[in-house]
Formats: structure tokens, sequence, C-alpha cells
């Protein structure tokens, strides 16, 4: 029993340590192994709204509180995006 116990105790310092690197990994995204972390966009894009043309997605983010407003982003995947360009250069005219 006591065996057990000690096993079970080294097993969850082992998980919580990797859930801790990886909780602490800088990689977002695609990580390149078939796998993707959440989240896949590193930014803050508030009410996103995305389409679905031919095999690419597009999708604009309402940024609108700062200069260029609303971002346009492109995917392939829904996993790896790309910032387009902005829908609006300068929100101060």
């Amino acid at each position: 029993m006591k065996k057990n116990l000690i096993l079970l105790i080294i097993q969850l310092n082992v998980i919580g340590f990797q859930l801790l690197v990886a909780q602490q990994s800088s990689k977002w995204g695609d990580q390149g192994d078939g796998y993707f972390r959440n989240p896949v966009l590193p930014a803050d894009f508030s009410d996103p709204d995305i389409i679905r043309v031919g095999n690419d997605y597009y999708g604009v983010s309402s940024t609108l509180q700062e200069s260029p407003g609303m971002v346009v982003i492109h995917s392939t995947d829904l996993v790896n995006w790309e910032i387009k360009g902005h829908v609006i250069a300068d929100i101060s005219t």
C-alpha cells in the first residue's frame, strides 16, 4: 500500500511538471507534430467572424478601438493564421 502511494505521488508530480512546462511554453497554435495548442491565435480577436471560400478561411475581427481597425486574417486549416491586412487604415478620420 505504501509503495503504491509513493508511486502515485511520483506520477502526479511528473504529470504536474509536464503541465507546467506546457503552460510556460511560448509556442501556440500549430505544434508541428500534428497537434495544435489553444489559443491558435496569440492575440485577442474580439467578435470574430469566419467564412470559408473554397479551401480557404477568412476572418475579420472588430478591432475598432485602435488604428488600424478591423483586422482580416486568413487560414487554410483553421489553425495556422496570418494577418492579411485591415479594412480601416485610420479610425480617427
